[in-house]
């Protein structure tokens, strides 16, 4: 469902910025996009969603001066901030860069049409007098939301987890430790394989050179309109906002350089590359010129997507939607691992809905990825708050206490521990914490009982 408002939400954009059927175009390859995906409690999707929104009921504002949109734009905002805060935090630097250059194109107008004292242009007013203007103006009603539906968010947060914890796990964690833990170097520039499904590097690098165009094009359409004494159209400045969304949302790829985290910064450079031609085709009179540039984006929107493209024709050949491809209640007739579905269905006989268990890896110092989903699929719930075992956090010997005392109080009677992922990542996730106590414990206090595959199933000791 949030993906299905995120794609109604790039249509409203992109018929805004483009033409009627470019959007159409536009959006239906996003959502197939979209759809290749897996990743499904990605939060990334929800926050960007959010912020599509804000930024279009901003721009309603802008055209409409109706102050609903304020509060529309605001309540997304905060709602957002309260999923994925660093989203958020783009998003509201793309809306206040975006009413700083529409306060300061009408100011500079002014100054030429009324070379007074009072429209004089200095150094203070670019820097001080306009920038003040528009966080004390009509922004500040978003901020004010904002700032009110984040802080109840992270309050409550804070007295269900401790505000410490909190602090640490929301915060801290992600700035500070993260990148070490999951960063993936950059392709490389020059691409050593030439085949089409060896070019990985073109879904890093076409997003941020798209989105560079798109930049210096709204820059050059800024001064051309300045020097001509006129305001640019409602339309470039929305995409001036959403260029400058997708260059801070490239940091997500520079963190961690797998599709996932590139996608978003891709996303934005086929909405605005859109635009781009769109608008370069209007001011073009040379028919060849004009159709030279919608082949060029036939060019991009088919670089960015023939992977995921090749993903849905394998996914409609080998998986048709109109079958089912398990039979666990709760998968929806969505394809789960075999080994898995035979280990959830044990512990589903053996156990009662809602009991506590574990679900971990066969070894808790080193950890990669751990089976989040057992607990949904399987309809039971986790002995520990940290259900999901991240590197970094659930190898340290803090964390690992907690985890053993709160399967201790919770009286988990099934362990469920999975053959761990063997990970190559040239990162920090590949270390061993040398820390065993959580290991240690489960294999004094748990005796083996069956396996399915990868999937150990152990139960408490009497």
């Amino acid at each position: 469902m949030q993906r299905f408002f995120l794609v109604i939400c790039v249509y409203h954009i992109t018929k805004r910025i483009t033409s009627k059927k470019l959007s159409y175009i536009v959006t239906l390859i996003i959502g197939l996009l979209i759809a290749s995906i897996g990743s499904f409690t990605y939060a990334g999707f929800p926050a960007i969603g959010l912020s599509f929104w804000s930024i279009l009921s901003w721009h309603k504002f802008s055209e409409t001066h109706q102050k609903r949109w304020l509060v529309f734009s605001g309540l997304f905002l905060g709602i957002g901030a309260t999923i994925r805060w660093d989203i958020t935090i783009y998003a509201v630097i793309s809306i206040l860069a975006s009413g700083y250059l529409s306060l300061l194109s009408r100011t500079i107008s002014n100054a030429i049409s009324q070379p007074d004292k009072n429209t004089r242009l200095s150094f203070k007013t670019f820097v001080f007098t306009i920038p003040l203007k528009v966080v004390k103006g009509d922004l500040a009603w978003i901020i004010i939301i904002m700032f009110l539906i984040a802080l109840s968010g992270y309050v409550t947060i804070g007295f269900m987890s401790g505000f410490g914890n909190m602090i640490q796990q929301v915060f801290y964690f992600p700035v500070i430790k993260l990148h070490q833990l999951r960063w993936l170097p950059y392709p490389p520039i020059i691409p050593t394989n030439w085949t089409l499904s060896g070019m990985i590097w073109l879904n890093f690098y076409s997003p941020i050179f798209s989105l560079m165009i798109s930049f210096f094009w709204f820059v050059y359409i800024y001064i051309v309109s300045i020097k001509k004494r006129a305001i640019p159209d409602p339309e470039s400045f929305m995409t001036f906002s959403l260029v400058t969304f997708g260059l801070f949302l490239f940091n997500q790829a520079l963190n961690r350089s797998d599709y996932i985290h590139i996608f978003p910064a891709l996303m934005l450079a086929l909405m605005t590359s859109g635009a781009f031609v769109y608008k370069c085709a209007q001011m073009v009179k040379v028919f060849s010129i004009k159709y030279g540039l919608y082949i060029l984006l036939i060019f991009i929107f088919t670089i960015n997507s023939y992977s995921a493209f090749g993903k849905l024709i394998f996914a409609l050949i080998y998986f048709p939607p109109w079958e089912c491809y398990s039979s666990l209640d709760k998968a929806g007739c969505v394809s789960t691992d075999k080994d898995q579905t035979n280990a959830i269905q044990y512990i589903q006989n053996q156990s009662s809905i809602g009991e506590p268990i574990f679900v971990g890896n066969d070894k808790h110092d080193q950890i990669y990825i751990n089976d989040i989903g057992f607990y949904f699929l399987s309809d039971r719930v986790s002995a520990t708050r940290f259900h999901e075992l991240h590197t970094g956090v659930a190898t340290t010997l803090p964390v690992q206490i907690e985890i053993v005392q709160e399967v201790e109080n919770h009286i988990a009677n099934w362990v469920i521990l999975r053959e761990s992922e063997f990970n190559t990542e040239p990162n920090d996730s590949g270390i061993s914490s040398g820390v065993t106590y959580l290991d240690d414990f489960l294999k004094l206090n748990y005796h083996f009982v069956t396996e399915f595959g990868k999937y150990r199933i152990f139960r408490l000791n009497e």
